[in-house]
């Protein structure tokens, strides 16, 4: 099992490409933050070594809005053997 923890916070309206930082901006130290914790659980399954069966259960809060996600997927590898 893989457990994946994330806790981020943003300023409301910055992105990083086209906001000019400057450490002594007021205006953005008091700005609106969003805040996001996530918590994922993944459960793999390996076989015929080249199969992969996997479940991921995630729940999410983001500014006090609550959901909960889940995964169900799969994987082949493909060689070729000469």
């Amino acid at each position: 099992p893989d457990l994946e923890l994330l806790y981020l916070t943003q300023i409301e309206g910055v992105d990083l490409f086209t906001t000019p930082y400057e450490r002594a901006d007021e205006a953005m130290a008091a700005a609106h933050k969003i805040r996001t914790f996530n918590a994922n659980l993944t459960l793999s399954y390996k076989f015929a070594d080249w199969n992969t069966l996997y479940t991921t259960a995630g729940y999410y809060n983001q500014d006090g809005s609550n959901w909960m996600e889940f995964t169900l997927g799969g994987s082949m590898k493909f060689s070729n053997r000469n």
